[in-house]
């Protein structure tokens, strides 16, 4: 992509990762390709991290798909920081007005106001074994912690 668009911009919507992992175990679930309870298939995963270079793997893994510092590496040996944005999903949804402004600023387009915003999709999923929250929130930290430090910006999901 960077050979035919070296000026392109990049915008990159995160999610929480513990929320990310839970709804896209949910949506598997939906789709009848997850049979397993939510603490075993998170555990097991948590267990078994793929290589990081097999995207196969990687693809249909609730655990791994959230160490978003994995993957924005990898774009950033090819396209420079400034032109990508990066917004945590949390702000979006509790500003989208100014988020929206915020990309068409980065965009270098006319602002224009943000209206008829809908959800689609919509889906609240929680972790209630404490112990499994607290496996994930010690696994993703550093991957967190080095994206912070990537990205020279911190993220909604870091501060309790």
């Amino acid at each position: 992509m960077y050979h035919e668009y070296p000026d392109m911009k990049l915008i990159v919507l995160l999610r929480n990762p513990i929320s990310r992992a839970i709804s896209h175990y949910y949506h598997w679930v939906r789709l009848k390709k997850e049979s397993r309870p939510l603490d075993i298939a998170l555990t097991e995963q948590l267990a078994e991290i793929p290589d990081w270079d097999d995207v196969i793997s990687i693809r249909n893994h609730y655990i791994a798909r959230g160490c978003y510092v994995k993957f924005l590496e990898k774009w950033l040996r090819f396209f420079p920081r400034e032109q990508m944005l990066v917004i945590p999903s949390e702000r979006f949804q509790d500003h989208p007005s100014d988020i929206v402004q915020t990309v068409h600023s980065f965009l270098k387009i006319p602002p224009k106001p943000l209206e008829n915003l809908e959800y689609y999709n919509v889906g609240e999923y929680h972790v209630e074994n404490p112990s499994l929250k607290s496996q994930l929130q010690d696994f993703y930290a550093p991957y967190t912690q080095d994206l912070e430090t990537l990205l020279g910006q911190s993220f909604p999901w870091t501060t309790p």
